[in-house]
């Protein structure tokens, strides 16, 4: 996967304005995500149910250096 960081630098030098970065950084952010395999997803998503707001929340967190392959968590490279 691409950095994170380096792919929203890329949208803000596309975009006219803080909603069309938003906009190119998710389509961007999404594309990525679509090329990666679900089980190497998986570790690092979370959803919990808010049962008070009536909401799910779904965290996605990467580590900083997920391009680089770790034979004992997963097979990314």
């Amino acid at each position: 996967m691409r950095d994170i960081m380096q792919m929203s630098y890329e949208a803000s030098q596309i975009a006219r304005s803080p909603l069309e970065h938003q906009t190119l950084f998710t389509e961007m952010l999404f594309n990525e995500l679509g090329q990666m395999k679900s089980a190497d997803i998986a570790q690092h998503l979370s959803c919990t149910f808010d049962v008070i707001r009536r909401e799910y929340k779904v965290l996605l967190s990467f580590p900083a250096r997920l391009n680089e392959s770790d034979s004992v968590k997963s097979d990314v490279k």
